[in-house]
């Protein structure tokens, strides 16, 4: 059984957790939590802030558990630079189906009832979150986030930074280009710019997303 430190104490640090008890393979022996404030988080110890790897190089590999893209991006970036040589983990629910020939990279989170069909390929440190479909040959770059309910037909490619909204859903041969942001419910029939907003049935751009902007 491995060891794993989750870092981050929300929401989606519970989903997490639940999958790894669940999964029963990887043994939590602690939290990162920025703020630092409780001693422990459902039943796990905090062991320290932002600067824990700055200090201590653990054997346990790592997740971040951070839903933002863009935070979770910096995050992995920070704990890079202060322990170059640290693993990141992912985590897969026992319930959700990944066909053969399913790459999936190092830092990625796959939620109960996500089913991932052949020769997919999911990036690092990405977010494929409750009852999910990813089609076959979708390319899912690094960090994008795909929100429950949410289906993609075969070959799309969802590039670096960008999130699918609850329940949206794109046709098949679509690419979505960095950081776009797809709104809940939202059916994408097109090929989407960079740093978008696109919601409707179809989907419709409304506006230009800022660098970095806030969208959870």
């Amino acid at each position: 059984m491995n060891d794993i430190i989750i870092v981050g104490a929300g929401g989606h640090a519970k989903v997490i957790i639940d999958a790894i008890e669940k999964e029963n393979k990887k043994k939590i022996i602690g939290i990162i939590n920025k703020t630092h404030t409780a001693q422990s988080f459902l039943g796990y110890p905090i062991l320290g802030g932002d600067s824990f790897f700055e200090k201590h190089l653990p054997t346990a590999h790592v997740i971040i558990a951070i839903g933002d893209n863009y935070t979770r991006a910096i995050t992995a970036a920070k704990i890079k630079h202060q322990a170059p040589m640290i693993s990141f983990t992912t985590v897969i629910h026992p319930c959700a189906i990944i066909a053969k020939n399913v790459t999936i990279g190092p830092g990625s989170f796959i939620a109960a009832g996500v089913i991932i069909n052949t020769e997919t390929t999911i990036g690092n440190h990405c977010i494929i979150n409750t009852a999910a479909t990813i089609d076959h040959e979708n390319i899912i770059e690094h960090f994008v986030s795909i929100a429950p309910g949410c289906t993609t037909g075969g070959k799309v490619h969802v590039k670096e930074g960008s999130f699918l909204g609850l329940g949206s859903k794109i046709i098949h041969n679509i690419t979505i280009e960095k950081h776009a942001i797809i709104g809940a419910g939202a059916v994408v029939i097109k090929d989407v710019a960079p740093n978008t907003l696109m919601v409707g049935v179809p989907a419709q751009q409304i506006r230009q997303r800022k660098d970095n902007e806030p969208y959870l």
